[in-house]
């Protein structure tokens, strides 16, 4: 038996707005608070190393343990929002990610420590991840949920983007100390300002969307479920080595510390874009989006194989190819998982998104490895070929999928606030 227990906060708790929109600013708010950590570490990972704190294979497993502690926490994360609620999931991992940038401003001095507390910070992204998830499964029409995922997604870019940005503000005005003060006080700023709307304000749309779209087919068989992560899983290993590497690959090519994070802003900026307009586009098309998902990850597979030539050129294309479509897919993918499995959005994405995460982990470990034994070229081969084996994967998943799984489902008006299950 399952009892519902709706809060009632009053409509203007919703700092950004309410309805769909406002669920998706605070969405990619937390997101980005949950990434912000190890994306802003890689950005500047050129000036951590001139003052001795990180080495490049240093770098590889502060990162593997963010995203390997990521992919170990999300399965929980997500029936943890399923059973308390987002929200409160939410907020206290957007406090721990807030004390880890804090930690690392104030005593971070070796690539040890510094991998301690990027674990913390992992954690909190896989919290966060599948709490988002089911935040805008709740909240947000089921016809405007493609878009929704795509502006959630975006935070992923937009932590690298911070990071980019944060490079030539490192480097010539308050040193890179200062960058984690800056994230600490924007993570605290986020848990202070995630509310759940009025129910009044938000079931409307939602059970007027619901209505039109019908019920839900069959749920996402499990098998198909570990195969489509497995697939994420591989995609996220070389697009997350590229996002870890980019910035030392660019300057180790020869160009300046600021001008390559200047190139990973304008990958930043492609994806965002890409991650956007996919999301809406997905709102105004029939079918799952899987397909999609893998011929844009054999798109970006051979971007950053170009790398391996060591010429500019090619990172101009990886920014705006690998960043932009080889990765510009992920909120579409998130959308295709709920819509298909809508009951659970929590524990389902919180099994999609371990999968991600490990891949994450394994991907900067893996390149960690192999840049220091065998140099940038076969590394960015190897990114690519994971980024290839993904789109084989992804494809494989989606014929897995039974022909009457739906792909319009959403919610019913009982739930569609943000909600704590209980079971009894």
């Amino acid at each position: 038996m399952r009892a519902q227990q709706i809060r009632t906060d009053s409509a203007d708790t919703l700092r950004f707005g309410s309805g769909s929109f406002g669920a998706a600013g605070l969405a990619i708010a937390a997101t980005t608070c949950g990434l912000l950590g190890v994306f802003v570490t890689s950005s500047l990972a050129p000036l951590l190393r001139s003052d001795g704190i990180v080495t490049p294979a240093g770098l590889g497993i502060a990162t593997a343990v963010f995203f390997g502690v990521s992919a170990v926490v999300a399965p929980m994360g997500g029936r943890l929002a399923d059973r308390f609620g987002s929200v409160r999931v939410m907020r206290v991992a957007l406090v721990v990610a807030a004390a880890s940038m804090l930690a690392v401003a104030v005593g971070v001095t070796g690539w040890q420590e510094l991998a301690v507390v990027l674990g913390f910070a992992g954690a909190t992204n896989g919290a966060i991840q599948p709490s988002t998830n089911r935040y805008i499964s709740r909240l947000v029409p089921s016809n405007r949920q493609g878009l929704a995922f795509g502006v959630k997604q975006a935070a992923i870019p937009m932590a690298i983007l911070l990071g980019g940005l944060a490079v030539p503000v490192a480097a010539h005005v308050s040193g890179w100390r200062s960058i984690y003060y800056f994230g600490a006080a924007f993570s605290l700023g986020a848990a202070l300002l995630i509310r759940t709307p009025s129910p009044a304000a938000v079931k409307p749309q939602v059970a007027a969307s619901s209505a039109a779209a019908g019920r839900t087919g069959p749920p996402l068989p499990r098998r198909a479920l570990i195969v489509l992560a497995s697939g994420w899983g591989l995609a996220s290993a070389g697009a997350n080595a590229l996002g870890a590497f980019f910035v030392l690959g660019a300057v180790h090519a020869g160009f300046a510390t600021v001008t390559a994070g200047m190139l990973a802003v304008l990958g930043s900026v492609a994806s965002i874009a890409t991650r956007i307009a996919l999301g809406a586009f997905a709102d105004r098309r029939s079918g799952r989006g899987f397909g999609v998902v893998a011929a844009m990850s054999a798109v970006g597979a051979v971007s950053v194989a170009l790398l391996a030539t060591d010429q500019g050129w090619a990172f101009f294309l990886a920014a705006v190819i690998g960043y932009g479509i080889g990765w510009g897919w992920a909120g579409v993918f998130n959308y295709a998982i709920v819509q298909t499995s809508p009951g659970r959005p929590g524990r389902t994405t919180g099994i999609t998104q371990a999968g991600a995460g490990a891949g994450a982990c394994l991907g900067p470990l893996a390149f960690g490895a192999l840049l220091t034994h065998t140099g940038y070229a076969w590394a960015w081969l190897a990114a690519g070929a994971a980024l290839l084996l993904a789109s084989v994967v992804i494809t494989v998943g989606r014929g897995m999928l039974p022909a009457q799984v739906c792909t319009q489902g959403g919610a019913s008006s009982s739930a569609c606030e943000d909600e704590p299950d209980h079971h009894g």
